[in-house]
């Protein structure tokens, strides 16, 4: 990636079902990192009734996206707090039946600080409402290159 702006900015993308650059870039990620160490096959592509796409292999994963962007000039967030706030800003979007069987994709471009998923993990309200909750969030840019972090 030579430039992440777009992911924070771009339009969605219409020969791709709408979805958000920073979506498949997440959607992707997840897609490699579970291939990477399981033997699932996983492949994603959009969701043709309006969702932030799919993954899937033999099952499939309707997915919705969110972001927590970066921070502003003096704000200090923890990236705890801002996880959580936009996994439960998701959660009240449309309840239960918005949520369920959905896979929630929080895209972390923060810089918030070090957090640990554990701890996130065990703050999550529940019932969570959605099936499962992946981060993948911007660890550092060095030398032009992002390198990202995906955990579930």
């Amino acid at each position: 990636m030579r430039n992440g702006k777009h992911l924070r900015t771009g339009k969605p993308f219409d020969r791709l079902g709408g979805m958000r650059s920073r979506e498949i870039l997440a959607n992707w990620l997840v897609c490699v990192t579970t291939n990477a160490v399981t033997e699932c096959q996983l492949t994603f592509c959009s969701d043709p009734i309006g969702g932030d796409g799919i993954i899937h292999d033999i099952e499939t994963w309707p997915t919705e996206h969110v972001m927590v962007p970066r921070l502003r000039r003096g704000e200090a967030v923890d990236a705890e707090t801002l996880i959580l706030n936009k996994i439960n800003q998701k959660r009240a979007k449309g309840g239960a039946t918005y949520a369920e069987g959905k896979t929630l994709i929080v895209f972390l471009e923060a810089g918030a600080g070090v957090w640990y998923p554990n701890k996130v993990a065990k703050q999550l309200l529940d019932p969570l409402l959605f099936a499962t909750v992946w981060v993948v969030g911007l660890q550092g840019i060095e030398d032009g290159e992002y390198t990202y972090g995906v955990t579930i």
